[in-house]
């Protein structure tokens, strides 16, 4: 990437489609809980935790990602009934939203993965917010 240095960027190719929840479709990090929440297209939440990756550099003071080990996923939840199309974190970086193709909005806690609230046919179907 020739926006930042090659010390501070890591990309990490890491295949989670094998446990029957569909191919990611959409991604959203929570950096206060080192956690990475994937929306698949068949409707299910995945959330990964990265902790395990994430270890201090020696040369800097930035954290870079140990590829030795797999972030695990250490929860899979059936969050829609049709694809998941967005994520998107509330400024309080505990709480989420997604959006499905069905045109519905579902509001979670980051923390348990527990739905807070539901709304259907908020949005037009098939689009993307």
């Amino acid at each position: 990437d020739v926006l930042l240095p090659s010390m501070d960027a890591c990309l990490l190719r890491y295949p989670i489609s094998s446990d029957g929840a569909g191919e990611p479709s959409a991604l959203l990090y929570i950096p206060s809980m080192a956690k990475l929440i994937v929306g698949c297209k068949k409707g299910m939440l995945r959330r990964l935790d990265l902790r395990q990756l994430l270890t201090p550099s020696t040369a800097t003071s930035t954290i870079i990602a140990d590829v030795s080990t797999a972030p695990s996923i250490d929860l899979v939840v059936a969050a829609h009934n049709h694809a998941l199309k967005s994520l998107a974190v509330v400024p309080d970086h505990v709480t989420f939203v997604s959006a499905s193709s069905d045109g519905g909005i579902k509001v979670w806690d980051a923390r348990t993965m527990q739905q807070l609230a539901a709304f259907d046919n908020v949005h037009p179907r098939q689009a993307v917010f």
